[in-house]
């Protein structure tokens, strides 16, 4: 994130300027602040790998206390709901590729928690959760497949 976004970035929730909390846990290279904690007056927002994160779902206030504790990785691990080392590993392997974006590759490796069908159809969706289940008879749904389509 460049640090000049801060001159325009507001709190969603009072309308109050956002800062760098320097006092806490933050990366930041020239004028690019990589990971840390934004705050005004009523809230604290992470950013996690360049991306400030302005809302308090529970993701964000997960990967919120990871910030604040100094663990920028988990805190990426949260946002993106990777839920153990396998799929983290499968993330970060995914996410490498030059034209990767964070959503494929977090669908990429959660995958395997998304419940199969009971009859094996071919979807044409681009994404499981997106799939209707009146697909073509074929294989269960693979992200190599949904690229293919």
């Amino acid at each position: 994130m460049n640090i000049e976004l801060l001159d325009i970035l507001r709190c969603p929730f009072c309308g109050g300027r956002l800062e760098l909390v320097s006092s806490m846990y933050h990366r930041s290279l020239s004028d690019q602040i990589h990971d840390g904690i934004l705050g005004c007056h009523c809230c604290i927002f992470p950013v996690v790998d360049g991306i400030p994160v302005l809302h308090l779902q529970p993701a964000a206030v997960v990967a919120r206390e990871h910030m604040e504790a100094a663990r920028p990785a988990l805190a990426l691990r949260a946002m993106v709901g990777l839920e153990s080392d396998e799929e983290a590993e499968r993330f970060e392997a995914a996410a490498a590729s030059e034209t990767s974006t964070y959503s494929k590759a977090a669908i990429f490796c959660i995958a395997s928690r998304i419940p199969r069908m009971s009859s094996p159809m071919r979807c044409c969706a681009p994404w499981p959760a997106q799939c209707c289940g009146e697909g073509e008879r074929g294989a269960p749904w693979t992200y190599a497949a949904a690229q293919a389509t």
